[in-house]
C-alpha cells in the first residue's frame, strides 16, 4: 500500500522532482475526519471476500497507524452495493478486536439508473443532493 508516500503509484524522474515517492510526514497535518469511500470496483470485480476483509483491515490499520486521533468513516454503496456487508462486517470486526470508537461503515444509497448517473460516476448534482440529505442533516 502506498498510503505513506506522496503520489506512490506515479514513476519517472519529473515525478520524483516533484516529490512523488517521498515519505509524507503524518506530524505535519492530522485531519479531524477521514473518508474512505473504496470498495466499489471492487464489487463487480473480485469474488474473493478473503482478500476484501484481509486488505479492508489492513488499510484500516494503516489509516489509524498514521492518523491516531482522526475519525475514520468507510463510505460506500452509491453505485451498487455488492459488497457492502463485508466492508461493514470487517470493520466492526475491526472495532471489537482493537477498541477503536472512532472508525465506522456508513452506507450510502445506492444511486438508480434514473438518477443520471454518467459514465458510472455520480454527477455533481447528485453528489450535493446526498451531501445535504445525509451530512448535513
Amino acid at each position: 500500500m502506498y498510503y505513506e508516500q506522496v503520489c506512490g503509484l506515479l514513476n519517472g524522474e519529473k515525478n520524483k522532482k516533484l516529490g512523488a515517492f517521498e515519505n509524507w510526514d503524518f506530524d505535519r497535518f492530522e485531519p479531524d475526519v477521514i473518508v474512505v469511500n473504496l470498495g466499489t470496483n471492487d464489487g463487480s470485480g473480485t469474488q474473493d471476500v478473503g482478500k476484501i476483509k484481509n486488505t479492508t483491515e489492513l488499510f484500516v490499520e494503516k489509516l489509524r497507524k498514521c492518523n491516531p486521533k482522526s475519525y475514520i468513516l468507510w463510505a460506500y454503496g452509491m453505485l451498487g452495493d455488492e459488497i457492502a456487508a463485508i466492508l461493514e462486517e470487517t470493520v466492526e470486526n475491526y472495532k471489537e478486536k482493537t477498541g477503536d470508537k472512532h472508525v465506522e461503515f456508513f452506507k450510502l444509497p445506492d444511486t438508480l439508473a434514473r438518477d443520471n448517473i454518467r459514465g458510472m460516476h455520480l454527477i455533481k448534482k447528485q453528489q450535493m443532493y446526498w451531501w445535504k440529505k445525509y451530512v448535513l442533516s
